[in-house]
């Protein structure tokens, strides 16, 4: 999935048929474009950057993402891109979504015996 937006503006994340996510100047924009009676997720990928940045760089300890928090593909290319490298799963479908997507990345299936 394609991000397309600028700086500090919200992008709204979606399945779309063209793979893009739509960006918007504001969340009022966002709102009134989609104008649907469904939720809108908004999405800011800088402040993804800023806060994994800020979280590798304190935490010496592995970091692994719980992919069940948000599993939206944009997010989870993001926090690659961010230095995220590995990725708690819960089931077949979040592997076969990372592995599809991220054959690179640590899965690690963190479920209780």
């Amino acid at each position: 999935m394609q991000t397309v937006h600028s700086a500090l503006q919200p992008v709204i994340q979606g399945p779309w048929t063209d793979g893009n996510l739509r960006s918007y100047s504001s969340e009022v924009a966002a709102l009134i474009a989609e104008d649907c009676n469904d939720a809108v997720h908004l999405f800011y990928p800088e402040k993804l950057r800023s806060a994994a940045a800020q979280f590798n760089e304190g935490f010496e300890g592995k970091t692994v993402y719980a992919v069940k928090a948000n599993p939206s593909e944009a997010f989870l290319l993001e926090a690659w891109r961010s230095g995220v490298r590995a990725f708690d799963v819960a089931s077949l479908r979040e592997v076969e979504t990372l592995h599809r997507l991220l054959p690179e990345a640590d899965l690690f299936f963190m479920h209780p015996i």
